[in-house]
């Protein structure tokens, strides 16, 4: 059975899909006791949720216009960018809510 690149990247990433579903899933239960950092959960796990999805079907239209090489930097260089983004977010979420003892 042939996968197209979609599926496949869907398939590695499924962990990561996981999380984030959670994560938001999390934020949401827990809204009344920390609004801020929900917020901050929902924007990170929403934003890498969306980039999972579409880095695979931007991959296809951008690899067929481009070198592939290029293509491989831009993507690499988005997908850490990204990818810290995610974590940033997250421990801000950590700490918004705390007040000083």
């Amino acid at each position: 059975m042939d996968m197209s690149y979609f599926q496949e990247q869907m398939l590695f990433e499924a962990p990561y899909i996981l999380t984030c579903i959670g994560g938001i899933v999390v934020a949401f239960i827990l809204w009344q006791r920390a609004p801020s950092s929900s917020v901050c959960v929902l924007v990170a796990c929403g934003a890498t949720l969306f980039f999972l999805v579409l880095h695979p079907i931007a991959w296809e239209i951008v690899i067929r216009i481009f070198q592939r090489n290029a293509v491989n930097t831009i993507f690499a260089v988005f997908w850490s960018i990204e990818r810290a983004f995610f974590a940033i977010l997250l421990l801000f979420a950590v700490y918004l809510e705390r007040t000083k003892r």
